[in-house]
């Protein structure tokens, strides 16, 4: 696997809270992430853990 460290931060979330409408279940609590150019990710988690929530955010 190559060092992707020098590649240009193409995404990043700092800090990113989000709930849903009744704002009572948050979704998302202070997350953060960088994704460099050239680079793969896998998201998991449980149901509800909110990864659906990152892509909408991101598109």
């Amino acid at each position: 696997m190559s060092n992707n460290q020098n590649n240009p931060v193409i995404l990043r979330f700092d800090d990113v809270s989000f709930a849903y409408n009744d704002g009572k279940h948050p979704i998302l609590i202070e997350s953060s992430f960088s994704l460099r150019q050239n680079t793969k990710i896998t998201i998991m988690g449980q149901n509800g853990a909110g990864k659906s929530t990152i892509f909408k955010m991101i598109t």
